[in-house]
């Protein structure tokens, strides 16, 4: 800005960037924000921080569209909202692999329904997806203790336990080398798949995992379908992909 003589500077961040949330979309912003405290003092700058910025084909215009559909109760009658096609909404942005603007769907649904087990679900699972982890952690825990055994937040809780202790690349790469050189030792197959879905490379697990099984599917009390059916559990037993990797288990175990 000093550079190109710039005198005035407006910046767009957003409400909620210098809370506990951490999202990319939040760290971009406020990091801007932290750069124009240190401009020259003659340059005038004005930071705002709006509630939402939405366009068109954003996922907010669309959970706006879908709000406005929703049915207005009369006065004096209090419901639920119908909150289903939101979260359907929220359900396919993360399985596009958006886990930020999943975070941000999900959410705007937990203010509206608290209680609503597949909103909850939803936020820790987008949550864990975008790697954050402790987050993640703090929504699960602060649960109403009567949402805490409905099968969908065990999901979530299960997909949250996967992905603790993500190793960085390098011990990823050297537990895939291990696994490599020694693949009839169990221990190390075990890490380096426990590891790969941690890391989010769940092709490479079950690969592991499977083989494990058809090698000794007795080894360590089941560890290894014990391992393979968690990871089951975190994605979901609907999942075009667990129906697959079943099915391939079902063919060891049975064929």
């Amino acid at each position: 800005c000093a550079e190109a003589n710039v005198q005035r500077v407006i910046h767009l961040s957003a409400l909620g960037v210098d809370s506990s949330i951490v999202t990319a979309y939040f760290t971009t912003r406020l990091v801007a924000e932290q750069a124009l405290k240190k401009l020259p003092v003659h340059m005038r700058w004005l930071c705002l921080r709006p509630s939402i910025i939405y366009g068109e084909d954003g996922a907010s215009a669309q959970m706006f569209r879908l709000l406005a559909k929703l049915p207005v109760q009369p006065g004096g009658v209090e419901a639920a909202p119908d909150v289903v096609p939101l979260i359907a909404m929220g359900e396919e942005v993360l399985a596009e692999g958006d886990a930020e603007r999943a975070i941000g769907i999900f959410a705007q649904i937990v203010e509206l329904a608290p209680a609503n087990a597949l909103a909850q679900s939803g936020l820790i699972r987008a949550l864990v997806a975008a790697d954050h982890i402790e987050e993640a952690a703090s929504v699960l825990a602060a649960l109403d203790p009567a949402l805490s055994g409905d099968p969908v937040i065990e999901r979530a809780s299960a997909a949250l336990e996967l992905a603790r202790n993500k190793p960085d690349d390098g011990e990823l790469a050297a537990l895939r080398a291990a696994a490599a050189e020694r693949p009839a030792d169990m221990e190390a197959q075990l890490a380096y798949a426990s590891a790969a879905i941690a890391s989010g490379e769940r092709d490479n697990a079950a690969a592991t995992l499977l083989a494990m099984i058809a090698a000794d599917r007795e080894w360590q009390d089941g560890a290894a379908k014990a391992k393979l059916l968690q990871l089951f559990e975190a994605i979901g037993l609907e999942d075009p992909w667990v129906a697959a990797t079943r099915r391939r288990l079902s063919a060891i175990l049975f064929g």
